[in-house]
């Protein structure tokens, strides 16, 4: 039987659920393992999206249209040692 929950991680970590919504979810990541580690494997997304330019966000919105612009050079590094800071959260 597939989680009906298992699509909601995404919006919960963004802030895009209804207040309802998320209590719902709330309570259902109390007994689910995997919903509460996609919302682990999620959970710094918003920081890392706010490290973007609105530039760099019209890009995404605007995929396909044109080539994006190049990224800053520094964001690659930004987001391997956010990755590395997790791992070692997870480990330790």
């Amino acid at each position: 039987m597939t989680d009906p929950y298992s699509t909601w991680d995404a919006a919960y970590v963004l802030g895009s659920l209804s207040s309802n919504e998320r209590r719902e979810y709330e309570d259902h990541l109390r007994s689910c393992v995997a919903c509460r580690s996609a919302v682990g494997e999620l959970s710094g997304m918003p920081a890392l999206l706010a490290m973007l330019s609105p530039e760099e966000m019209a890009a995404i919105d605007d995929e396909g249209l044109e080539p994006p612009p190049p990224l800053r050079p520094q964001l690659l590094d930004d987001v391997l040692r956010e990755v590395r800071l997790r791992r070692r959260r997870d480990v330790g």
